[in-house]
């Protein structure tokens, strides 16, 4: 699999403590959080970003964001400050204080697909559990939690803390203890679920990477960067587990699209190690976003998809010579602009439409020419680069002289003159002299989109 990457600014041309990333479940809504700054918003798949203030016009420690399945639901949470939510997109926002009214390290959130369960962690003390989209709050044990994740209805749940690894298939109720690395304390930072909490991520700071297929009963290592302990510090997964990303602190991005048995490493910012603190994904996998700390924030842009139902039909026969309109439906991903190529069969192409939005051309007058096959393709361009189209056909109408009576001579070789090949004259074949047409009088008369016609 091939993952274009995009830088994408929310702050400007400057490198941002990105410690907090979440996405809906097609992309197109999107969360970033820069740790000592502010929180953004995108509605565009990362196009264009607007700054949110849910304390007002200062810079914060945000350090966790969650969305819900459609973007409208979000909670943040400040390092040493208080967690928010809001219910429409990051327009507004309202104080929630599950531990009442104070400050606290808030170090994870997760949300399920329409933002009423949710779960917040807290470092070296408790986390709290929401059924009510944050208006209220159970207080759970005491730990030092790292990180956090929930499926698609907040049922299952997955919490890392700095030594044990921990799920739950009753909404956080009760726990068990999982042991991806044998019966030791390890600094679980990187989490991740699936959307029903059977596909599971979970990596450990200077340590390993495993995945689970079965709720966390069983672990398989993963070994992205080989057999070497990493500093896996953040993890997404697509709805189904198929999709996983993952960053190392201090290391590389890898992406994986077979549940973790295989990986690719990523390089949106090229061949250099960076601080992968945050990832998301959409909910197949198709749109990343990944935030380096002191550094950039980058979303994933894919080229875009072929044209389809060209008109006229491919192969289509006996097209008119005048001004022929050629069409095409756009695919998924969208195209920015398309490249016409034009010519006739056997003859190199030629580019005659250039970076044009329309999904139509028309072919001037005079182009065409009877009884010929001429070809089309339409190449379809964004941000990712190009996808080249297929190639189209269609053949003009023949034209159909008019021929003049003859008759075959007696002995000849059975061959006129529109045969082919065609017979002798005089030999084969001789004119009749008949054209087999009528004369009539008539005056005819023509008038913008209007003909009139008499006998005389």
């Amino acid at each position: 699999m091939t993952i274009s990457w995009a830088e994408t600014r929310p702050a400007g041309d400057a490198n941002k403590n990105w410690r907090g990333v979440a996405s809906d479940s097609d992309g197109s809504n999107l969360i970033a959080a820069d740790f000592g700054g502010r929180l953004w918003t995108s509605d565009d798949s990362g196009v264009s970003w607007t700054e949110r203030r849910p304390v007002g016009d200062v810079n914060k420690d945000w350090l966790c964001v969650a969305s819900d399945s459609d973007g409208s639901h979000l909670i943040a949470g400040i390092y040493g400050g208080r967690l928010y939510t809001s219910a429409n997109s990051g327009v507004d926002w309202t104080e929630r204080q599950p531990a009442g009214n104070s400050n606290e390290n808030w170090r994870g959130v997760a949300s399920d697909s329409d933002g009423s369960n949710l779960i917040a962690v807290t470092f070296g003390d408790k986390y709290y559990l929401s059924d009510d989209y944050g208006v209220s709050w159970t207080t759970k044990g005491t730990g030092t939690w790292q990180s956090t994740a929930s499926d698609s209805d907040g049922s299952n749940l997955i919490l890392g803390s700095a030594t044990r690894l921990y799920t739950s298939a009753n909404f956080g109720v009760d726990w068990t203890q999982r042991q991806p690395a044998g019966d030791v304390n390890k600094d679980w930072e990187c989490i991740a679920s699936d959307a029903d909490g059977s596909n599971l991520l979970a990596g450990a700071n200077s340590k390993r990477l495993y995945t689970s297929a079965n709720s966390g009963v069983d672990w398989t290592e993963r070994q992205p960067a080989g057999a070497v302990d990493i500093n896996w510090f953040s993890g997404a997964s697509d709805s189904d587990g198929s999709n996983l990303i993952v960053g190392a602190s201090s290391g590389r991005l890898y992406v994986s699209i077979d549940s973790g048995a295989n990986w690719t490493e990523e390089r949106p910012a090229g061949d250099a190690s960076k601080q992968w603190i945050c990832v998301a994904s959409n909910s197949d996998g198709s749109r990343l976003i990944a935030g380096a700390y002191a550094d950039r924030l980058y979303i994933t842009v894919s080229l875009p998809g072929k044209p389809t139902n060209p008109s006229p039909t491919d192969t289509a026969s006996s097209i008119t010579l005048d001004e022929t309109p050629l069409s095409w439906d756009a695919s998924n991903p969208a195209a920015d602009t398309y490249e016409v190529y034009f010519r006739k069969s056997g003859d190199a192409w030629g580019l005659v439409g250039v970076a044009q939005a329309g999904v139509s051309w028309a072919v001037s007058f005079g182009t065409l020419a009877y009884g010929t096959t001429y070809e089309w393709r339409i190449d379809a361009t964004n941000d990712a680069g190009p996808t080249t189209g297929d190639t189209w056909s269609f053949d003009t109408i023949s034209f159909d002289q008019p021929r003049i009576s003859y008759r075959l001579i007696s002995g000849g070789n059975g061959r006129g003159p529109y045969d082919s090949p065609p017979g002798v004259q005089g030999t084969d074949w001789e004119y009749t002299g008949e054209n087999n047409m009528l004369t009539v009088r008539k005056l005819v008369v023509a008038a913008n989109d209007k003909i009139w016609h008499e006998s005389i």
